[in-house]
């Protein structure tokens, strides 16, 4: 028996785990932006850069293809889907933006109180 392969299937389902990880954590992920929050985002994002960097620790198999293929895939959906949100932004920030100039401030009329922090 080669004694270099054999640890190899061990390295290799704790990697196929860690993928699984990486999976549930995009699709966390990817609902945590759909709800807008933003402190699940960052919790896994901070996740995933923990599991990539295991993953850079361990070596591929064969047998890793559908997972990666999986994890993959649920990258560019979660990509797309930050792109898209991104747009979303830029737009209401432009909307808000330009709106300063077609609102002016009310005008105050004679015998109104005054409002606190209006001049």
């Amino acid at each position: 028996m080669d004694t270099e392969y054999s640890p190899a299937p061990q390295a290799g389902g704790a990697g196929i785990e860690v993928l699984q990880e990486l999976a549930d954590s995009l699709q966390h992920a990817h609902a945590a932006v759909l709800r807008s929050d933003l402190p699940q985002i960052l919790n896994q994002t901070a996740r995933q850069r923990e599991l990539c960097a295991r993953l850079g620790e361990g070596s591929f198999r064969d047998d890793w293809a559908e997972p990666i293929r999986k994890v993959a895939g649920l990258t560019r959906s979660y990509a797309a889907l930050l792109r898209r949100a991104r747009r979303t932004v830029d737009i209401f920030c432009r909307v808000l933006a330009h709106s300063a100039l077609t609102y002016p401030p009310p005008r105050r009329e004679p015998g109104s109180l005054p409002v606190e922090g209006a001049e």
